[in-house]
């Protein structure tokens, strides 16, 4: 059977909840899953489109999970405008 890569963008908080019966099972079911999680704490959805060739697209994976708009909508002193914040994940979908 053919290996498939799923590749998310995710930080560690998010490894509960939805996130987690997602992946878990994928994660034990080796060796036809692969999961790469290129997601970096504390990064906005605008820091994940500066890396999104590097990480994503050069990678090729079967199935992408992005999840992004926590750091988007509370760091203090890098807050972004529901616009800017839509205009990057649009260009990464």
């Amino acid at each position: 059977m053919e290996r498939k890569c799923m590749l998310t963008k995710f930080i560690s908080i998010a490894l509960t909840g939805w996130i987690c019966a997602i992946v878990s099972p994928a994660v034990a079911a080796p060796p036809q899953v692969i999961v790469v999680n290129k997601g970096i704490g504390g990064h906005s959805a605008a820091d994940g489109l500066k890396r999104f060739q590097r990480d994503v697209l050069d990678v090729k994976p079967d199935c992408l999970i992005l999840y992004f708009g926590m750091n988007d909508a509370n760091n203090p002193g890098r807050r972004v405008t529901p616009e800017a914040f839509g205009k990057s994940m649009q260009a990464m979908i």
